[in-house]
C-alpha cells in the first residue's frame, strides 16, 4: 500500500483506485479495478480515525444518527473507543457475509490496513447510483406509481429476508437503495445493523440508530425504554416509499431534535399538489397503514405482501417466504 501523503491511496493490494464515487460522515466509497481480473468494484474505505472523533463529538443526550454509542466507565469517561470501532466494523462485515439475496449487496473482500488506520470493503460495483438522494433536494425526481412500486416490493424482499435471519437494518432510506443497469435495486451500508444471535430472545431494542427523518415514533419518544425493531425497519420503508412519490420526507428539522419532535407530533401530509398525478386510493392506504404511528397498529411485513398495491391487486403476487 502506497503512502497517503497525497490523502488518497492509489493502489490497495490488487485494486487499482480510481475516482470518488459517493462520500460518508466515515470515509468515501471509490471505483477500483482488480489488476488481476479486471473486473470493477466498489470500494468502501472506512476511516477508524474518523469514526473514533465522530463517536468522541457526539453531545450527550442526542439520540445516536450514526455508528455506535460509546461504552462509559464509572465517572463518565469513554474507554476501549478503538476496540468498539472495531467491534462495529466487524458487525457489519459479519452482518454482510451472511447474506445472498438479489436485492442485498454484495460484499466480497475487506481489507484491514492498520497503519493508514483504514478498512477497505470491496463490493459490487452499482453503476447507477443511488435511487434518490434525499440531501440534494435539486437532484430529485418524483417517481411514478409503477415506477416505485416495483422499487418498493424489492426493498420488501431485501426486510422480509434479513427479518427472517434475525437481522434489522436500522437505516432504510433511499440514498441506501443502489441500481443496477437494469432496474433492480440492492440495499446496502449496514454500518448499524443488528443481529439477534440468540433465536429465543424476541427483536427488542432500547437504543436507537438511523436517521433522524426516517426515524419511527416509538424511537423518538424518550419515555419508551424498548421497540420492536422490525417495526421500525417497516415505518423507514413507508417514509421512504412517500419520497419516491411525493419527492419529499413526510417529517423534516433543522435540528435533530426538531426532527424527532415533528415525527413524535405532526400529521403526515399527502398534499395532492406535490404531485403532477393523483395517487391511487390503494397507494394511500397503504402509506397510511405502513406509517401509523401507533406500532401496535402498523402494518406487519405478512400483510405488507400481500397489500393490494404491492401485488398490484393480486395479479403479481410477491414470490412466496420460502422461495425468498
Amino acid at each position: 500500500i502506497r503512502s497517503m501523503q497525497q490523502q488518497e491511496i492509489e493502489q490497495v493490494n490488487q485494486y487499482r483506485m480510481f475516482q470518488v464515487l459517493g462520500r460518508g460522515a466515515f470515509g468515501t466509497v471509490r471505483l477500483a479495478r482488480d489488476i488481476n481480473s479486471d473486473n470493477l468494484f466498489a470500494v468502501k474505505c472506512v476511516s477508524k480515525r474518523r469514526l473514533r472523533r465522530k463517536t468522541f463529538g457526539r453531545a450527550p443526550g442526542l439520540a445516536s444518527t450514526r455508528g455506535p454509542t460509546p461504552t462509559r466507565g464509572p465517572n463518565g469517561s469513554i474507554f476501549d473507543l478503538t476496540q468498539q470501532i472495531d467491534s462495529m466494523l466487524g458487525r457489519e462485515v459479519g452482518i454482510l457475509k451472511r447474506l445472498d439475496h438479489p436485492n442485498i449487496i454484495r460484499l466480497f473482500e475487506v481489507i484491514n490496513d492498520p497503519e493508514h488506520d483504514i478498512v477497505y470493503m470491496v463490493m459490487e460495483l452499482m453503476r447507477s447510483g443511488v435511487v434518490m438522494d434525499m440531501a440534494k433536494p435539486d437532484s430529485i425526481v418524483q417517481l411514478s406509481e409503477t415506477r416505485a412500486c416495483a422499487y418498493f416490493r424489492q426493498l420488501v424482499l431485501a426486510i422480509e429476508y434479513l427479518h427472517a435471519r434475525r437481522i434489522v437494518h436500522r437505516d432504510v432510506k433511499p440514498s441506501n437503495l443502489l441500481l443496477t443497469d437494469d432496474g433492480l435495486i440492492k440495499l446496502t451500508d449496514f454500518g448499524v445493523s443488528h443481529y439477534f444471535e440468540d433465536p429465543l430472545t424476541d427483536f427488542c431494542l432500547s437504543r436507537t440508530e438511523g436517521t433522524p427523518a426516517f426515524l419511527a415514533p416509538e424511537c423518538c419518544d424518550a419515555s419508551v425504554e424498548q421497540f420492536d425493531a422490525r417495526a421500525v425497519d417497516i415505518w423507514a420503508c413507508g417514509v421512504t416509499l412517500y419520497c419516491f412519490l411525493f419527492g419529499t420526507m413526510p417529517f423534516k428539522g433543522t435540528t435533530a431534535y426538531e426532527t424527532y419532535n415533528n415525527v413524535l407530533n405532526e400529521e403526515i401530509s399527502f398534499d395532492p399538489s406535490l404531485r403532477p398525478t393523483p395517487l391511487t386510493p390503494e397507494a394511500f392506504n397503504l402509506l397510511r397503514r405502513v406509517l401509523d404511528k401507533d406500532a401496535q397498529q402498523r402494518m406487519t411485513m405478512g400483510l405488507l405482501r400481500r397489500h393490494a398495491w404491492v401485488t398490484r391487486d393480486d395479479t403479481d403476487p410477491m414470490p412466496s417466504v420460502a422461495e425468498n
